[in-house]
């Protein structure tokens, strides 16, 4: 019976990592699909009780990236209240969930609850080395603060020391060839807390370099990402009452190209 459950339980984990591998490529479809053999096993073994976790955080990051808010907090949720993760906010191998949860409330613009999240986490002393860990709390409390648009000049703060510790990575020294989803992410707060104060010039020139990071991640799977979805929709909108509506046109255009017209917010782009 051992055997059995050791075996179970590597496969799980190999599917869990697959999932985790074509979720990271952006694609969707082969994440689910490996998630969906590892809830196989659970069904076929449930006296195992294996990858239980790990199911649950797969699903909240898939629909996360699928734009499917509700059922990710409801996966991240299931997560948080097993019993070896519940209550356990200041440990490094676990703040990653609790940061999820707070990405689906900024995406839910819920951004009270994300922000006393992120900031719980960013002010654990025990985490302030766990560089992964802190950029994504920063990236969080900036977004936070930009939907709440209390604190500007904070949330500029915390998306420029996201950007510093992302600047310290080898994969990060040629920005232009960057393919770090978390630098772009960064850079698309510091844009966006940068056109709150009225500098959207620059905010253009951060958005330009946050389109590039994306494609140069995604590639032909930049059309599966609701986070590329956002920005584009973001980025045209923050460019709307330009002048010249070229910027309008440029960003409206390529969330049409990727996502279609029968995406919601290409719809709300269309109708502006």
């Amino acid at each position: 019976m051992a055997t059995i459950k050791g075996e179970v339980h590597l496969k799980s984990q190999i599917y869990g990592q697959l999932s985790q591998y074509y979720l990271d490529l952006g694609d969707l479809d082969f994440a689910e699909k490996n998630l969906d053999e590892m809830l196989l096993l659970n069904k076929k073994f449930p006296s195992a009780n294996i990858g239980l976790r790990l199911n649950y955080l797969m699903s909240a990051k898939i629909s996360l990236n699928k734009g499917k808010y509700e059922q990710a907090l409801e996966a991240i949720n299931n997560c948080i209240e097993l019993p070896d993760t519940k209550v356990l906010l200041n440990d490094a191998l676990l703040a990653g969930t609790y940061l999820i949860k707070a990405k689906i409330y900024n995406s839910m613009n819920n951004y009270e609850e994300a922000r006393a999240i992120s900031l719980e986490i960013y002010n654990q002393k025990n985490l302030k080395a766990k560089d992964d860990i802190m950029v994504n709390a920063l990236i969080e409390l900036s977004n936070a603060e930009i939907g709440l648009k209390k604190d500007i000049k904070t949330a500029l703060k915390y998306a420029k020391q996201a950007q510093e510790l992302l600047s310290l990575k080898a994969k990060n020294i040629n920005i232009m060839h960057s393919e770090d989803e978390a630098l772009a992410s960064a850079i698309f707060a510091e844009a966006n807390a940068i056109y709150l104060q009225g500098d959207i010039e620059n905010a253009i020139k951060k958005y330009l370099i946050v389109e590039n990071i994306f494609y140069n991640k995604y590639k032909a799977n930049i059309k599966n990402i609701d986070d590329v979805s956002y920005f584009y929709y973001i980025a045209a909108i923050n460019c709307k009452n330009t002048e010249n509506h070229l910027w309008f046109n440029k960003f409206r255009d390529m969330h049409l190209k990727y996502f279609g017209i029968k995406n919601r917010r290409s719809a709300e782009l269309m109708a502006l």
